[in-house]
Formats: C-alpha cells, structure tokens, sequence
C-alpha cells in the first residue's frame, strides 16, 4: 500500500496529500527536491501565491513558494484538487527561476486575492 509522505491542509481548504508514488514522480524529474519534502508541504501549506491551471483551471493549481535552497528562486507544486471532497493530491514540483512563466497566467489568483 502507498504511504503518505505528507499531509497538510492549504489556504483554500483543501486536506493535500503526497503519496510515495506522487514524491517518487516529483524526484524522477526534479532531483534537487530530493529530501526537500518539507519544502514542498510547506509551499502548499503557505504559499506566496496560488494560481488556476491554465490548462485544467477547474480542478488543478499552481502553489509558488520561496525556495529555501540554493540556485532557484522559488519552489512550484502542481495539485490536482476534488472540489466537491475538498481534497487534494501533489501532481508534481519543480524549482523555477520566477513565480510568473508560461504556465502562469496572473488574471487566474486564487490567493491571496489581495495583492496584484
């Protein structure tokens, strides 16, 4: 059976969960996150900001955080969510040079909805 690495509650109120096979996908790709998942719990717990998917915007989201380590600047978690189970599961992460890029359109905040 898949255990759970992480389990945390983000802004929007979805419970997300990061199975083992979810963080083995996240590392294949991006190795730099290798023992960084605390990071990435955090990034989804407390993001600077959270946008729709542009290409899934109904039920996936973008969380941007600071990364804390070295090189890139921040830290991306890709969540696909079940509105109507208000749960949630990690997709992927990545470190990224900027919280803005292709996969990123501004008009889609989610949170905060406050700053611009």
């Amino acid at each position: 059976m898949d255990k759970n690495v992480f389990t945390v509650v983000d802004p929007l109120g979805y419970t997300v969960v990061c199975s083992d096979t979810s963080w083995r996908h996240v590392v294949s790709g991006h190795d730099e996150l290798e023992g960084r998942q605390n990071e990435v719990a955090s990034v989804i717990e407390s993001p600077r900001v959270i946008y729709a998917s542009i290409s899934r915007p109904d039920d996936n989201y973008i969380a941007c955080g600071v990364n804390g380590g070295t090189g890139k600047n921040y830290i991306k978690a890709i969540v696909a969510v079940s509105k109507d189970k208000g749960t949630g599961f990690l997709k992927t992460a990545y470190t990224a040079m900027s919280i803005g890029g292709e996969n990123i359109d501004a008009s889609k905040k989610l949170y905060p909805k406050d700053i611009v």
